[in-house]
């Protein structure tokens, strides 16, 4: 993983202003922002690994090693994929066939983690 999970793809004219927080990228005639981040992301197998071994989590039900595996195999790669907000808890429910408290547990979980990740109380290892 390279650690950047946020492309905006444009070509800026000369009165947009490419954003203090992004490094631009030259390819060719097309020029792409890539919005870089300090924190470092798990992919969702990492994360759903997590999840299965976290004391909170365990005795819950949940097989959260198969659900990272499905959400892979559905092109979920980052955990922010999960909270990014371009579908609902329903498409994601009948996206990997769970049920809907299961669905829910795991946009709730993806929430509260990529939140304490980009507050520095989860640290994931070098996934570089």
């Amino acid at each position: 993983m390279d650690g950047i999970h946020h492309s905006l793809h444009s070509q800026p004219t000369a009165n947009q202003a490419v954003p203090s927080n992004s490094q631009p990228m030259v390819y060719g005639t097309m020029m792409t922002t890539r919005r870089t981040s300090d924190h470092n992301y798990p992919d969702v197998v990492l994360w759903c690994h997590y999840l299965a071994k976290h004391p909170k989590q365990k005795g819950r039900g949940i097989d959260f090693r198969s659900i990272g595996d499905s959400l892979k195999t559905h092109g979920f790669i980052c955990i922010t994929h999960l909270t990014s907000g371009f579908f609902t808890w329903q498409d994601l429910m009948k996206c990997l066939g769970i049920e809907m408290g299961t669905t829910i547990a795991i946009l709730e979980y993806a929430k509260e983690d990529v939140q304490a990740i980009d507050e520095g109380r989860l640290i994931f290892p070098d996934l570089s």
